[in-house]
């Protein structure tokens, strides 16, 4: 006989093994058939504070919001999953990094889903909890309970891709708060983004020098000179020699003056030989 315990352990559990999900867009790629499990848990009895004596075998919704309380206390530059989640499990749960890079040029976001539940939503409504995507080193999206937030089939999270610029891996974690030992869910999908850094540059650099450089040199250097070689030197060469014809003219009065003395000595002479006499 089944008892009412027996029957709601198996309907945890039922929950436990079949409700899970991973990437759908862009597409990871699998080492193997396992895709939709959790990777590890973390057992929450044993983390130090902020999470130390804290309840986690509440509700769903209790267990994410005394998460999130406790998450708030923690450091900024510590106020994020990845670096809980990192140490647990494989590097990318059951995907890996090694494949040709997706095109995300033309995408605004990542779908997750269990392809296994057709028509039910991406997150399911029982693993509340915390999910994160970061871009390389950046973080690009943190939610504190994922499964009231992103409730489609398959489940939209919106992403800024133009944090990757070329090719980047994208690492997607979740943490299930629905029982005490939380649930570990990694993907990894490496990305390229074809809008990211290469046509940005381009324009500015081949632009911004060309006007400045073409029309600046060309005016001073054809103007200013020409004037000044060819006035200055005429001048000074036709009027220079003009006084010379004019100084030309003091001999005639030279010769004046000398025939004035020959005169003058002839009737002296002529005024002595008289006297003589």
């Amino acid at each position: 006989m089944k008892t009412p315990a027996t029957i709601a352990c198996a309907a945890v559990l039922a929950v436990s093994v079949d409700a899970h999900g991973y990437l759908i867009e862009p597409a990871p790629v699998f080492n193997g058939p396992k895709k939709t499990d959790y990777v590890d848990k973390i057992d929450s009895g044993t983390l130090p504070a902020p999470w130390a004596g804290k309840k986690f075998n509440d509700n769903p919704d209790a267990n994410a919001d005394t998460f999130n309380k406790a998450f708030k206390e923690l450091p900024p530059a510590d106020q994020n999953i990845r670096k809980m989640m990192d140490p647990v499990g494989p590097d990318c749960g059951f995907t890996k990094l090694e494949m040709d890079p997706v095109d995300v040029s033309s995408r605004k976001d990542v779908t997750w889903a269990n392809p296994d539940k057709p028509g039910e939503p991406g997150f399911i409504d029982s693993h509340t909890g915390p999910c994160e995507i970061w871009i390389d080193d950046t973080m690009v999206m943190h939610e504190d309970n994922c499964a009231r937030k992103f409730k489609g089939h398959p489940a939209s999270i919106p992403v800024d891709f133009s944090k990757c610029s070329g090719t980047c891996n994208l690492r997607f974690y979740w943490l299930a708060l629905h029982e005490p030992m939380w649930q570990v869910y990694k993907n990894c999908v490496k990305i390229k983004n074809g809008a990211g850094g290469g046509s940005a540059p381009a324009p500015v650099t081949s632009t911004a020098p060309a006007p400045t450089t073409g029309t600046a040199p060309a005016p001073p250097t054809g103007t200013t000179p020409a004037p000044p070689t060819g006035t200055a030197p005429a001048p000074p060469t036709g009027t220079a020699p003009a006084p010379v014809p004019a100084s030309g003219g003091q001999p005639s009065k030279a010769k004046c003056r000398a025939k004035a003395r020959r005169r003058a000595l002839r009737d002296y002479d002529e005024d002595e030989y008289n006297y003589e006499e």
